[in-house]
């Protein structure tokens, strides 16, 4: 073999050794981005955490629904007698309240949750109607809020504007429910 053909293949040999580091670094870094680079979590593992957010959050949430469905019951008795006093008026206000700052903790622990690999409109839908819900609920504390309680008109125009907010958003909690459900949430609330 000649000079020539010896530096020719020297210098293959070479290119090719360089060729093969840099297919074999790019490998290893190929292999190290899917490793260390964080999956999205399945459906189930979504609907598991989903279950356990519905468990703990919404106990709170359906006991101040049944008070707040209780509280406007007792209004209405009270205004039968053309008198609220403004305990049962502050009742149902506080009931409000906290009904919908219930609702607003539910929200944000499901956003909290990573969501899943697929199923993203599902989860949306999820999110977007409890959070309908609780606007609705927020709204209603507003009404409340701004109710002359020295004026009956007032009051009652505000415990009817909560009511049929309260109204409103029992559909949309309904909503979040069934398509939960559908993904495997189990709440037993």
């Amino acid at each position: 073999m000649n000079e020539d053909a010896k530096a020719k293949k020297s210098r293959l040999s070479e290119k090719v050794g360089w060729l093969a580091g840099v297919v074999g670094t790019i490998v290893a870094i190929l292999a190290l981005y899917f490793t260390l680079w964080p999956k999205p979590p399945s459906i189930d593992d979504w609907a598991s955490k989903a279950t356990s957010v519905c468990n703990q959050d919404a106990k709170d949430a359906k006991k101040d629904v049944r008070a707040a469905h209780e509280a406007i019951a007792i209004i209405a008795q009270d205004a039968q007698a053309d008198s609220i006093p403004p305990n049962d008026f502050n009742n149902l206000a506080d009931v409000m309240i906290s009904l919908s700052g219930d609702q607003q903790k539910l929200v944000g622990d499901l956003q909290a949750i990573p969501r899943p690999g697929s199923h993203h409109s599902d989860v949306d839908s999820i999110i977007n109607e409890q959070k309908a819900g609780s606007e609705d609920i927020y709204k209603a504390s507003e009404e409340l809020g701004s109710a002359d309680i020295t004026d009956l008109n007032s009051v009652l125009t505000a415990v009817e504007a909560a009511n049929s907010d309260l109204s409103d958003a029992i559909p949309h909690w309904r909503n979040a429910q069934q398509v939960a459900g559908q993904l495997g949430v189990q709440c037993s609330v």
